[in-house]
């Protein structure tokens, strides 16, 4: 995975979802909910070029198994001077993605074909 470009991203367009096992960016189709109590927070000033690289990587050797899981991402987002980093499982249908995001106990899910988020 290209950490430079992931933080790149992430500056740039506010969020980014990357794949570890494709190395897809911001993928533009399927939808996507985060895992249940899988969230880093970092303050925004703290994500600067010369530290997200560690940020990152100490967020992907914690999670490892569940990032090289099929359909899954390192997500990013920017909200409040905050850089939420979670992981994110990709699906191909809406039904099946709200039923994960409230097994999970989400606040929204993302459609990636309208760049938005949904309450589940």
């Amino acid at each position: 995975m290209d950490i430079d470009k992931l933080i790149e991203l992430t500056l740039k367009n506010r969020g980014c979802s990357a794949s570890f096992n494709t190395g897809i960016f911001d993928p533009k189709v399927g939808f996507f909910a985060s895992y249940k109590d899988n969230v880093m927070k970092v303050s925004l000033e703290d994500f600067t070029k010369a530290k997200a690289g560690y940020i990152l990587l100490g967020f992907l050797n914690k999670n490892k198994k569940l990032i090289r899981e099929h359909d899954n991402f390192i997500g990013t987002w920017i909200n409040n001077s905050l850089v939420y980093i979670d992981v994110s499982k990709q699906f191909h249908t809406e039904a099946d993605c709200i039923k994960f995001a409230r097994e999970n106990k989400q606040l929204f899910y993302y459609d990636a074909k309208k760049g938005i988020t949904i309450k589940p």
